[in-house]
C-alpha cells in the first residue's frame, strides 16, 4: 500500500522557491558555470524529494522514499506511533508529522491519510501502541 506525504504550501514555497530564486540570480549573474550547475542539481534534488516523498507499506517493512534517499523499519519492530511537530530532517513534507519507533530505530513522517495508514501498520502489528 503506497501513501504520499503530507504537503505544508509554506514549506514549499521556502525551499523551493527560496532555491529557484538563487537558482534564477546566479544564472544571470554568475559566469562561474560551476556554481550554475549545482544549484540546478540542488533545485531539482529538492524538488525531486518534495514531490517524490512517499511511504510504502509492505509485507515486513515500511518503507519511506524521498528522493534518493530510502528508509526503511520492519512492521513488526514498531512499539509506538507519536504525533510530534519535530523540525528535524526526515521524509516529511509537512510539520503535521507522526514518529514511528522501535526499540532500536525511529522515523518520522507526514502521511496525508494519518487514520488510515496507522490502521493498516496496525492490521499487520496490532501490539502497537498509538499516541496521536
Amino acid at each position: 500500500m503506497r501513501f504520499y506525504s503530507k504537503h505544508d504550501i509554506w514549506l514549499g514555497v521556502i525551499l523551493l522557491g527560496g532555491i529557484g530564486i538563487g537558482m534564477i540570480s546566479t544564472l544571470v549573474s554568475s559566469k562561474i558555470l560551476i556554481w550554475s550547475l549545482a544549484i540546478i542539481i540542488v533545485f531539482f534534488l529538492c524538488c525531486w524529494v518534495w514531490f517524490g516523498t512517499k511511504y510504502i507499506i509492505e509485507e515486513e517493512y515500511l518503507v519511506a522514499k524521498s528522493g534518493p534517499f530510502v528508509y526503511k523499519i520492519k512492521i513488526s519492530d514498531i512499539t509506538n506511533i507519536n504525533k510530534t511537530r519535530n523540525f528535524i530532517s526526515s521524509p516529511a513534507c509537512s510539520l503535521d508529522r507522526i514518529e514511528v519507533k522501535s526499540d532500536n530505530k525511529f522515523l518520522i513522517i507526514s502521511p496525508k491519510d494519518k487514520t488510515y495508514f496507522i490502521d493498516m501498520l496496525q492490521e499487520k502489528n496490532p501490539s502497537i501502541k498509538v499516541n496521536v
